[in-house]
């Protein structure tokens, strides 16, 4: 909250829904004159709170309470938290947005493919015979689109391989990845994650579930995982970096690391 010459009177973490101060929001971007100051402040808090998680806020309250002026600036264009894994495919859809689409010249693309307005395909890109890339999607440099493969509002970074009749839906995979015939929806991957042949994220059906399919939760799959045939991956798991999961496999808790 500001007062009428726009410097910050009160600064509340995480209010619950319906007792905001207003409606601005803070994206976190602070520059302290006197960071000595305010480094003080937070050290008094913690000597006679030392269990606190809100040092940093109740810190900054007590200085502004005590006269110190901060100056809020306001910006009032797009933005997006980064704060849980699904927020780097949030990101990315916005970036795209952003952006208006576009389709390098030294891509191939085949005549067949259906390729919606706002698409961003990057040189090098091989599209073959029937592929559908639509919503908010980014292609990177020298992937390669199998035939009949479905991308929606995801984002395949480079040189990753998505094998025929994939649908990759509302997911972010990292450079060298590789799909065949694989169902992947709301799933982020760091690089070279291999999808064997018809593997998948299997969707959260029962109201038990239901809370997988939050924006806060999405698979997460680690750098150089190994995903064998026909796997079963239930939503909104976590596999660490450099495991195999074995063929033919029903995996239904995080793997541990």
């Amino acid at each position: 909250k500001t007062d009428s010459e726009g410097f910050l009177s009160q600064f509340v973490e995480k209010p619950a829904p319906g007792t905001q101060p207003s409606d601005l929001v803070n994206i976190v971007y602070h520059y302290h004159k006197k960071p000595l100051k305010f480094k003080q402040a937070i050290t008094s808090y913690l000597s006679n709170n030392q269990d606190a998680q809100d040092g940093y806020q109740t810190a900054f309250q007590n200085l502004v309470d005590t006269g110190y002026m901060v100056r809020v600036h306001r910006f009032n264009g797009s933005w997006q938290a980064i704060k849980f894994p699904s927020h780097a495919i949030t990101k990315s859809q916005i970036l795209v947005e952003k952006t208006g689409g576009s389709i390098s010249p030294k891509s191939s693309i085949h005549p067949s493919a259906i390729i919606q307005d706002g698409v961003i395909i990057q040189d090098g890109v091989y599209i073959s015979q029937g592929v559908t890339i639509k919503g908010r999607s980014f292609i990177g440099k020298g992937s390669f689109i199998g035939p009949s493969a479905v991308i929606q509002d995801s984002h395949i970074c480079d040189n990753s391989f998505i094998g025929g009749k994939s649908e990759i839906i509302g997911s972010y995979l990292g450079r060298n990845s590789a799909t065949n015939a694989s169902y992947i929806k709301d799933t982020i991957t760091s690089h070279n994650a291999k999808f064997r042949y018809k593997s998948q994220i299997i969707p959260a059906e029962s109201t038990a579930d239901q809370a997988k399919q939050s924006q806060a939760l999405v698979t997460v799959i680690g750098e150089n995982v190994q995903i064998g045939l026909r796997v079963g991956i239930e939503a909104g798991l976590k596999i660490p970096k450099n495991t195999l999961v074995p063929d033919h496999t029903i995996v239904r808790t995080d793997i541990p690391t």
